[in-house]
């Protein structure tokens, strides 16, 4: 094989003697950027055919339609004519939501905070909390997918769309929101959280907070989990499930990519003792990061649970007008108090390494142990932060994901929130969202600033 200009070149020595035959390549200029979502191709006797990602699901449209000519000939085999059956067409455009340069952005932080942390793998999701367009979708280990043979099926996933894990603590939101809708919590209560620990049908559940007694807005900012516990006593288990199901959890989002989880959101009737405090600190049910991203979404945007969008265009037909497929599930005042409690979580609770410097912003961490083989030990975790930003009327909305950390570092607080806080700084700089509070910046910072003027001036 030879590119054209290398081809006609050799042709020219010998015009008589050289027969070009023209070939096809799907090329990816971008290398491994976003490669688990636009996946890869092969060969299929003659033809090039999707094999993973919107290259496998988009394939038909891709691929176009090769004309079809009958040859028409005579008893002695001369051609009489050729009558052409199908007119064929060109492969149409696929368009995508996501914005390359916060992809781009997203997959190096990934790439650092697995390095640093030792961790297996991590996951990325940011989304327009307004429109449920996703702006970037990251997932690392990754591939080169004009080579995905060098690497295991294993690094092909769109791990945010395709793997659903243990949420942990970033569900103590929905817990709060069901106790709350049924008022079953007396304004300024408080709940013993003084003993570091509660047992739960025979089984010891540790806390790590500072002894104490706390409201239920201390308790989501210090993600006590006794205090959540007792929190979901209280409210009768279909409502919990209700609640839960009402995010999105445990059924697909509609994103239209392939092999989307469902994640796993077991209903009452199969509960047992244990599962409503399994429930409250996200660790009997599993959810993938874009339905957590979505989730957040609807909490950052008054309360309206929206399907998110991945194709711009596709097969010659332009979805930017689309009505936005939206559910309400929690009334407006509602998903103010949530987002009140969320950014208590990150001005002075377990999320402070969240911040970005000049936006308020809301989330929350979690650390939740991974099943592996149906089992959960002491070397299994995922890392997560969940967020959004700018408060008080939030854009973006940021889920992060990182699996296995290295078992002497692996607390959301100090794992996953920094890694948030880059890609969250990237996401508004990369909108041009406007700062919603006085900036802060490192003397050290102002004091090179000065020196490049003075420099500059001379």
């Amino acid at each position: 094989r030879a590119q054209r200009e290398s081809a006609e070149q050799v042709r020219a020595l010998a015009p008589q003697a050289v027969v070009l035959v023209p070939d096809f390549a799907r090329i990816y200029p971008q290398g491994s950027l976003a490669a688990p979502v636009i996946g890869f191709v092969g060969r299929e006797e003659l033809h090039t055919v999707g094999r993973a990602g919107f290259e496998y699901d988009f394939d038909a449209y891709l691929a176009g339609e090769p004309e079809q000519y009958l040859t028409v000939k005579d008893a002695i085999q001369r051609k009489v004519r050729l009558e052409r059956l199908h007119r064929g067409r060109a492969g149409y455009d696929l368009e995508l939501t996501l914005e390359a340069r916060l992809q781009a952005r997203c997959e190096s932080v990934l790439s650092e905070a697995i390095a640093r942390h030792g961790a297996r793998a991590a996951s990325a999701v940011v989304v327009d909390a307004q429109t449920g367009r996703i702006l970037a979708l990251a997932s690392l280990p990754s591939f080169d997918p004009a080579n995905p043979g060098a690497v295991g099926p294993e690094n092909w996933r769109l791990r945010p769309v395709q793997d659903a894990l243990e949420p942990g603590s970033t569900v103590k939101p929905m817990v709060a929101a069901a106790a709350l809708s049924c008022d079953v919590i007396r304004r300024g209560e408080r709940f013993d959280c003084r003993h570091r620990g509660t047992r739960v049908a025979g089984r010891w559940i540790r806390d790590h907070v500072d002894p104490g007694l706390y409201t239920l807005d201390e308790i989501i900012v210090q993600s006590a989990n006794v205090g959540i516990i007792e929190v979901a006593e209280r409210v009768p288990e279909e409502i919990l499930w209700r609640a839960f199901d009402a995010f999105g959890f445990g059924r697909r989002t509609g994103v239209g990519f392939p092999a989307e989880a469902r994640g796993l959101l077991p209903e009452p009737r199969t509960w047992s003792k244990l599962s409503r405090a399994g429930f409250a600190l996200g660790q009997e049910l599993t959810v993938s990061p874009l339905q957590l991203a979505m989730a957040y979404a609807a909490i950052a945007n008054g309360g309206w649970l929206l399907q998110p969008r991945l194709v711009i265009s596709e097969g010659g037909a332009d979805h930017r007008a689309a009505d936005l497929q939206r559910t309400r599930v929690l009334d407006e005042d509602l998903a103010r108090r949530l987002r009140d409690m969320l950014e208590g979580v990150v001005r002075e609770g377990t999320g402070e390494l969240a911040r970005v410097s000049g936006f308020r912003t809301a989330g929350k961490t979690g650390t939740a142990q991974r099943a592996v083989a149906g089992t959960f030990d002491d070397e299994h975790h995922v890392a997560w932060f969940a967020g959004f930003l700018p408060m008080p009327d939030p854009r973006v909305v940021v889920v992060v994901a990182i699996e296995d950390p290295s078992v002497n570092d692996f607390w959301a607080s100090t794992v996953a929130a920094p890694v948030f806080a880059a890609i969250a700084e990237a996401s508004v700089c990369l909108l041009d969202l406007s700062p919603t509070e006085p900036v802060s910046i490192p003397a050290s910072q102002l004091a090179r600033w000065e020196e490049a003027a003075a420099e500059d001036g001379a």
